[in-house]
């Protein structure tokens, strides 16, 4: 008669090859967990202050996004002074981050 492996026993050996996987999946160049939320919305931006960017997507969504002193500009501008309304920009964010902040604006080239 064959007895079924007891319960402590499959936790143990799931959790073994759970966390094998893990750290397999990190070894191999997998995605960081931070990396793992981070977001983009691209749009035109509709309203710009010192500490503020508003970006319309072409849905209809409209999403604002907090400047941080870690906050970089990259592409057609490289200054968060130089952007201005109806720019078309890429915005970088992480999902984690509660109020949304701008991590990068890229400016894309206008059409």
């Amino acid at each position: 008669m064959s007895h079924a492996p007891s319960g402590s026993r499959l936790l143990r050996c799931g959790l073994a090859a759970l966390v094998a996987g893990t750290l397999a999946t990190f070894a191999l160049g997998g995605a960081k967990p931070a990396e793992a939320q981070m977001r983009e919305f691209t749009g035109h931006v509709s309203r710009v202050t010192s500490s503020q960017l508003v970006v319309d997507n072409r849905m209809g969504d409209q999403l604002s996004f907090a400047r941080s002193d870690k906050t970089r500009v990259r592409g057609a501008k490289e200054e968060w002074s130089a952007i201005e309304p109806s720019d078309h920009v890429t915005v970088h964010w992480s999902f984690d981050d509660k109020p949304r902040q701008a991590h990068r604006v890229v400016v894309l080239p206008s059409r």
